[in-house]
Order: C-alpha cells, then sequence, then structure tokens
C-alpha cells in the first residue's frame, strides 16, 4: 500500500491513509511536533503491553500494536536448514562464546566500527545483549534509581515505558517532531526544572 502511495509513514508515528487533491498528488501537510504536558509520573503500561503482546496469536485480531512480523512471511524451512548446519558444526564449548559481555571477536569488530566513525571505544565498556529491550534495562538500572524521573519522547517505544514502571522510575514525557525528533529546547527548560537521570530517545 505504501508503494502505491496509498499510505504514508510518519517517522515515530505509524502508517497513515496518503490523502489526495484532485489532481492525484498527495498534498504536502505540516508535521508538528507533539505537545505532552511536562509532568513527572508514574507509569502503568504494563497491562496495555501484555494485553497487545497476547493478540500476536489470535486470528480473530490484526494485532497492529504488534512489533513482530507475522510468522507466515518467514522462510522456515531454509531457517532450520541454515540453524541445523551451523549447530552441526559447531563444538560444545561454542555455546558459551556469546554469553555476556558478548563473543569477543563480535566486541572486537563493534569497537572496530566504532574507531572507523571517530569514536575512539574501550572493548571493555561494550556489553552485547540479546536484543533491545535487554539493552534498555541495563541502561537504565547502571544511570538510575527508582523514584528517578527519566525524560522520554512522545510518543515513545513501549517497552521503554515498561521498563521504566518495572524498575519503580517515573517518566516525562518531552515534545518531539516526526521529522527533527526530540525538541532539545523543551528538554533544557524540563531539565532546569526537575532532576532527570536519563533521556532515552529512538535515533
Amino acid at each position: 500500500l505504501e508503494s502505491r502511495g496509498l499510505l504514508e509513514s510518519r517517522p515515530q508515528s505509524g502508517y497513515f491513509v496518503n490523502l489526495r487533491n484532485d489532481e492525484g498528488h498527495a498534498p504536502v501537510r505540516e508535521l508538528r511536533p507533539s505537545k505532552p504536558i511536562a509532568i513527572s509520573s508514574s507509569v502503568d503500561v504494563s497491562r496495555l503491553v501484555l494485553s497487545t503482546l497476547r493478540s500476536i496469536g489470535t486470528d480473530d485480531a490484526v494485532p497492529l500494536g504488534s512489533p513482530y512480523p507475522d510468522p507466515s512471511l518467514f522462510p522456515f524451512e531454509k531457517l532450520n536448514r541454515y540453524a541445523y548446519a551451523a549447530g552441526r558444526d559447531k563444538s560444545l564449548w561454542g555455546v558459551t562464546e556469546g554469553l555476556p559481555p558478548g563473543h569477543p571477536r563480535l566486541i572486537r569488530q563493534i569497537a572496530r566500527r566504532y574507531l572507523e566513525n571517530g569514536m575512539s571505544v574501550d572493548p571493555n565498556e561494550i556489553i552485547v545483549t540479546v536484543g533491545a529491550t535487554e539493552a534498555i534495562n541495563l541502561c537504565l538500572q547502571a544511570v538510575a534509581k527508582p523514584g528517578d524521573t527519566i525524560a522520554v519522547e512522545s510518543p515513545t517505544f513501549y517497552a521503554m515505558l515498561h521498563a521504566i514502571e518495572r524498575m519503580g522510575m517515573k517518566a516525562i514525557e518531552v515534545a518531539t517532531h516526526p521529522e527533527y525528533g526530540i525538541d532539545i529546547a523543551a528538554l533544557a527548560t524540563i531539565a532546569k526544572s526537575q532532576p532527570i537521570a536519563a533521556c532515552m530517545v529512538m535515533p
């Protein structure tokens, strides 16, 4: 639908019907930033998140809130063959190579990638996680404690809010533009009025 011009994707917002004018062209819309109320508050999203994730396995609804693609889109026969071949060539000790903080060769490659982009990073400072959610949790635990306030974009990734809630922290929304991202001036104003332990953004 997007390739046919019927839907348009807006960063950090989702997909929208692409309205067209009489000439068949989509009108140019002015993108506006969100306008959240800048109040530090407790987070309560667990029930909504869990109910959304449970809907993934049902056939009577389209889980538009799910971050996971439909399993039927994956070539499982090929994936199974590749997994079998990879497992057959590995020794028993190979199972432990990926334990925290991560596979040494992968960590060295990540450090090299940073260096190629002008940043010198000590490989001992790099931790490889099994996914974004684990990384979010580790980062929060490293820089904040229960009761601290975390600045987040508005809207933001629900897993961030879920992590903030589970750790007993508070969240404060910051105005965010669909194209340019978080409003730095708004964030600075908030930081002057109250202590912010961390700022979580989606690059």
